[in-house]
């Protein structure tokens, strides 16, 4: 991540992570992972829309970073990316 995204951008990046996710999990709909990163963005999408803040237990619960480097850093790495990037926004949201 060369360029740091900014707050700003984060509805746009959940939005592109749902687009993303939606589209793989039509492809791989048995890949429980997929539905769990939905769900993550979903909750950030409507937190974000609400103009509210998510919980720090809530944040500290959120593992898209965690599935971007384990599971998609090497295969997905588009995926990865905006993964990596809203995890980093959200646990800067306050």
């Amino acid at each position: 991540m060369s360029d740091l995204p900014t707050q700003a951008q984060l509805p746009i990046l959940i939005s592109e992570g749902l687009r993303m996710v939606r589209h793989r999990r039509q492809a791989s709909p048995g890949f429980s992972i997929y539905l769990s990163i939905q769900r993550q963005l979903e909750y950030l999408q409507e937190t974000v829309e609400a103009g509210e803040l998510p919980s720090a237990e809530k944040l500290d619960s959120l593992s898209l970073g965690v599935y971007a480097a384990r599971e998609f850093e090497a295969s997905d790495p588009d995926f990865a990316d905006v993964l990596f990037n809203v995890s980093y926004l959200a646990n800067r949201m306050s």
